[in-house]
């Protein structure tokens, strides 16, 4: 247990949650020599910026690019530059696009969410998403209209409040990295 949760009853309300209330945030700032969050709330025209530097943080700041729209941005440069047994481990071709899926994974279950990743360091946008109405419509922005246009929507009220949704191809595949299971939203 962690100190978020002190019954039962607190897993239900973690579940609206993405995680912990930053705890992985904290966890990452202390191996990336630059964490940078810039952050636009609905009701402001204001960009906000935070960095922290080799851990240590900085102040609140108006940023000098504002963000197009409202939501956040997360920066990480030189990540694990002070932890060199871990990053010899890492293949950044084989990293990469296990962080790309996962974050697909988010688009999907989020279609109410823009998402990107970029690599700075060379400029490429490695995966980016549109908020959209369904998880049909992400589906085609990730994998393809060829593979969205055969999906077709699924929904199961089996009672005392449990519900299946979801979406199924009427055109097979010849492996399982479409096949994709969420429970909560998770």
């Amino acid at each position: 247990m962690t100190s978020k949760i002190r019954s039962i009853n607190d897993l239900e309300n973690c579940l609206e949650n993405f995680g912990f209330r930053g705890e992985a945030l904290a966890s990452i700032r202390e191996i990336t020599r630059i964490l940078k969050f810039a952050s636009k709330p609905t009701s402001s025209k204001v960009t906000f910026e935070k960095v922290f530097l080799e851990g240590r943080p900085g102040a609140v700041t108006c940023a000098s690019k504002e963000r197009p729209s409202s939501g956040t941005t997360v920066t990480l440069l030189d990540f694990l530059h002070n932890v060199p047994v871990r990053r010899k481990k890492i293949s950044e071709m084989n990293d990469t696009e296990d962080i790309k899926v996962q974050l697909e994974c988010l688009a999907l279950i989020h279609p109410h969410m823009s998402i990107s990743f970029k690599n700075v360091a060379t400029g490429k946008m490695i995966l980016e998403s549109r908020k959209c109405g369904s998880v049909k419509d992400v589906f085609g922005q990730l994998f393809g209209p060829v593979l969205s246009d055969h999906l077709k929507e699924l929904t199961f009220d089996i009672g005392k409040g449990v519900q299946v949704h979801g979406y199924v191809s009427t055109r097979g595949h010849y492996t399982k990295s479409y096949q994709l299971i969420y429970v909560n939203r998770r």
